[in-house]
């Protein structure tokens, strides 16, 4: 009897960035107030190609939101197996604007 694997599984913010090969950081935009609260969290989706599939965000000034989204959006991570088979991967991914 074949057993069946998810297509999707989740994964911890501190394991996430393990699996990242290609990203850069956020800039913070020039037109964000001062004192702005720097911290954005979003959830994304990671396809099985380790592109992103889905992206939303949880908390954040819209303002660094918005920049937040642009930027996580051409982040790459390594391909996720489940005992050999790629998965998609559902993460919280937490950022802090210098």
């Amino acid at each position: 009897m074949l057993r069946e694997f998810p297509s999707r599984i989740r994964v911890v913010p501190d394991d996430h960035s393990s699996f990242l090969i290609a990203y850069s950081q956020p800039v913070l935009p020039p037109d964000a107030p001062p004192g702005v609260d720097p911290h954005v969290a979003l959830e994304a989706v990671v396809g099985k190609d380790g592109n992103i599939l889905e992206l939303e965000p949880v908390s954040g000034d819209p303002i660094l939101v918005h920049a937040a989204l642009e930027t996580v959006r051409h982040w790459k991570y390594r391909t996720c197996k489940l005992n050999g088979v790629p998965v998609e991967v559902k993460t919280k991914i937490e950022l802090h604007f210098e």
